[in-house]
C-alpha cells in the first residue's frame, strides 16, 4: 500500500483524524485554563492594559499641552491640539482688552451728561425738570423762539397756510396768495417784427400792429431754450401774423392748419426738442392737396348717370385753376370717345357756351364714355377743379341726363394717364351741376369689381337677396343703378342679378330652383372704389333664402381672378325686410 493509502484507511476510524502542522501550533499556544468568551465583560483587566472608565478619562491630565498655537480648529486636529489653541485665543483676547477701560477719559474720548461723567459705578444724577409743553390747543405747533426757547405757535384759521414771516425770523399763519402759482406776463408788440428772445419764455405776446408781421424762433445755438418752454402768442389785430422758423428749426403747425394767424387767434408753441416746436392752437387753414404741376391733357371718365342709362350729356366742362375761380382759356376743340351725332360733338363741352340741349356733347352709346381737352404743345396748365354742368333735358329722350359717376386723369402724352378725381352720386338726382377736386395725392384705390361668394344660406331651396349695397368712404352706395353691369351664379326667371341694385326691397335676386352653394353675384362699377362697408337686405318672407356664410370679393382684371375683401360667417336669424351692414 501507499503512504496516502496507509493515512486514508487509518483517518476513517473513529477518533483519529489528524491535525495539520499550522493547527498544531495554533491550539499550543492558548494558555493554560483559557475560555471562550461572548464580550469584554468575560475578561479580567491586566495589570498594564488598563479599560477606560469614565471616570479614568475626566481625571486624565493633558500631557503634552501646547499653548503657542493659536487658530482655527480643523477636523484635523486633535483633542490636545484643540484644547490647545482655543486656550491661546482666550488668553490673546485678555490681554488685548486687559487695560482698556483705565484708558478712557471722561469728556475726551467719552462723553458727558449734563456735566456727569459716565465713568465709575452708581446712578448718574440728571438735574432739572425737563421742557415744559407749551401746547394747549389741538393742532398747536412748538417753535423755537428767541435762544432757542420753545413756544407755542396756535394751530391757524381755516384755509390758512404755514409759512416764513416777512422778517425771515420764524414761522406764521397766513392766507395763501396764488397758491405758489405763477401767471404768464403780458406783453404788447406794436411793430410788424419780433424775435423771439429768453424773456419770452412763458410770456403771452400780444401782436397789435395791423399790418402784416412776423414772429421768428430762433435756435437753441443763439437762446438756451430750457427743455419744455412754451410761449403764448395771439394776434390781436386785422392782418396776419406769420410765425417764422429760424435757422434749422422745425415748427410744426396744428392739423390741417398753417404757421399763419389771423384776427383774434391764439396759439401756444411749445418746445418738444431742441430747435423742434409744435403749435397748438388757432392757424389759418391750410389748402386742401391739389394737382402742383401743369399737364398737357385732361379727361373726363364717365361710368353712369342719372337715369343709369347707356348714353350721358355734358353741357359744358370747367377746367379750373383755383378752387371756385374762373375756366381756364378752352373755347374749341376736344376729344371724346364717341358722340351720337354730328350735331353734339364733343367740342360743345369746351365751347363755354350756356348748356342748352342743342349745345351739348351727347354720348353715342355704351355705359363707359370719356370726353378730353388739349391745352396744347407748351401750353400745360394746373388744374384743381372740374365742374360738369348738365344740359337742358332734350324732350322725350331721358337718356340724355346728367353724368353722376365719373373720373378725372391727366395726361402729358395722351396716352399715359393719371386719375387726380373722381365724383361718386346717388342716382335719381336733380342737380345741374357737379364738382371734383382734384389733387396730386388723390388715391384711386379699392376695385372695379365686386363679388359676393356666398357658400352657405340659411336652409331655403335656393338663394334669394333684395338688395346690396355697396357703400365708400363718403357713405355712398357706388353700385346703386349700376344693375346692367351685374352678373350672377344663376337666376330664376326674371329675377335676375339687376334687382339686387335696383334700390327697391320689393324685387329681389333669386337664383334657380335646385342650385346649390356655391351661389354669387358680381357688379362691374367700371370705376375703382374704395368701399367702407356693404349692405344686405332681406326680401319680405325670404329669410331661409338669406345668406349665411359668405365672401365680398374685389377683382381689377374684369373677374378674372378675384381678392377676398371681408369674409362673414354665422349670419342666421334675419328678418323681414331686415338691413345688416357689413364694415370691412
Amino acid at each position: 500500500m501507499t503512504a496516502a493509502q496507509v493515512k486514508s484507511a487509518y483517518e476513517s476510524n473513529p477518533d483519529t483524524n489528524a491535525f495539520s502542522d499550522a493547527e498544531q501550533a495554533k491550539l499550543a499556544g492558548i494558555a493554560p485554563g483559557a475560555t471562550a468568551n461572548a464580550n469584554t465583560d468575560s475578561l479580567a483587566e491586566g495589570a498594564t492594559n488598563k479599560y477606560f472608565t469614565e471616570g479614568r478619562v475626566r481625571s486624565t491630565v493633558l500631557t503634552g499641552l501646547s499653548l503657542l498655537t493659536g487658530g482655527v480648529i480643523s477636523a484635523a486636529d486633535s483633542v490636545l491640539s484643540s484644547l490647545g489653541k482655543l486656550q491661546k485665543q482666550i488668553s490673546d483676547a485678555v490681554t488685548a482688552i486687559g487695560g482698556k477701560q483705565d484708558t478712557l477719559v471722561s469728556g475726551t474720548n467719552i462723553r458727558t451728561v449734563n456735566g456727569s461723567s459716565l465713568l465709575g459705578a452708581g446712578d448718574l444724577a440728571i438735574s432739572g425738570s425737563g421742557m415744559a409743553n407749551p401746547m394747549t390747543t389741538a393742532g398747536d405747533l412748538i417753535v423755537g423762539a428767541s435762544g432757542g426757547t420753545a413756544v407755542r405757535l396756535g394751530v391757524g384759521s381755516a384755509l390758512q397756510v404755514l409759512r416764513v414771516n416777512t422778517a425771515g425770523t420764524g414761522l406764521e399763519w397766513a392766507a395763501p396768495s396764488g397758491g405758489g402759482a405763477s401767471f404768464a406776463p403780458v406783453i404788447t408788440e406794436s411793430t410788424t417784427a419780433r424775435t423771439l428772445a429768453l424773456t419770452d419764455a412763458g410770456a403771452y405776446l400780444r401782436h397789435t400792429n395791423a399790418s402784416a408781421s412776423t414772429l421768428t424762433i430762433p435756435p437753441q445755438s443763439s437762446v438756451s431754450w430750457a427743455a419744455d418752454t412754451e410761449v403764448h402768442v395771439r394776434r390781436a389785430s386785422s392782418g396776419t401774423l406769420t410765425l417764422t422758423p429760424g435757422s434749422g428749426i422745425t415748427l410744426n403747425a396744428p392739423s390741417g392748419g398753417t404757421l399763419v394767424m389771423g384776427n383774434n387767434m391764439s396759439v401756444t408753441m411749445k418746445r418738444v426738442a431742441a430747435d423742434v416746436w409744435d403749435v397748438i392752437g388757432q392757424t389759418v387753414a391750410a389748402a386742401p392737396p391739389s394737382v402742383e404741376s401743369p399737364h398737357r391733357f385732361w379727361r373726363v371718365s364717365i361710368a353712369a348717370s342719372q337715369t343709369n342709362g347707356n348714353d350721358h350729356t355734358i353741357g359744358e366742362i370747367e377746367l379750373r385753376a383755383a378752387p371756385g375761380g374762373a375756366n381756364l382759356p378752352i373755347t374749341a376743340g376736344g376729344v371724346a370717345s364717341a358722340s351720337s351725332s354730328q350735331h353734339y360733338p364733343a367740342s360743345r363741352a369746351f365751347d363755354g357756351l350756356l348748356p342748352r340741349s342743342s349745345n351739348a356733347w351727347v354720348t353715342a352709346g355704351g355705359k363707359t364714355q370719356w370726353v378730353q381737352w388739349d391745352f396744347g404743345a407748351g401750353n400745360a396748365q394746373v388744374v384743381t377743379e372740374c365742374k360738369v354742368v348738365n344740359s337742358e333735358t332734350i324732350s322725350g329722350a331721358e337718356l340724355y341726363q346728367h353724368p353722376r359717376n365719373y373720373l378725372v386723369s391727366y395726361s402729358d402724352d395722351g396716352s399715359n394717364w393719371t386719375p387726380c378725381g373722381r365724383k361718386f352720386g346717388a342716382p335719381g338726382g336733380s342737380e345741374q351741376s357737379s364738382t371734383a377736386a382734384l389733387s396730386d395725392s388723390f388715391s384711386y384705390s379699392g376695385y372695379s369689381h365686386y363679388r359676393l361668394y356666398i357658400s352657405a344660406i340659411n336652409g331655403g331651396p335656393n338663394c334669394a337677396l333684395a338688395s346690396l349695397e355697396l357703400i365708400d368712404n363718403d357713405a355712398c352706395d357706388v353700385a346703386a343703378g349700376l344693375g346692367g353691369n351685374a352678373t350672377a351664379s344663376s337666376n330664376y326667371g326674371g329675377e335676375g342679378p339687376d334687382r339686387a341694385f335696383d334700390g327697391t326691397t320689393s324685387t329681389a335676386w333669386t337664383t334657380a330652383n335646385g342650385s346649390s352653394e356655391p351661389h354669387w353675384i358680381a357688379i362691374n362699377l367700371v370705376l375703382k372704389a374704395q368701399l367702407h362697408s356693404f349692405a344686405l337686405t332681406n326680401q319680405n318672407g325670404l329669410s331661409n333664402r338669406m345668406p349665411r356664410d359668405f365672401v365680398l370679393q374685389g377683382s381689377n382684371d374684369g373677374g378674372a381672378s378675384w381678392v377676398d375683401v371681408k369674409t362673414v360667417t354665422g349670419e342666421t336669424g334675419w328678418a323681414n325686410l331686415e338691413r345688416r351692414v357689413f364694415t370691412i
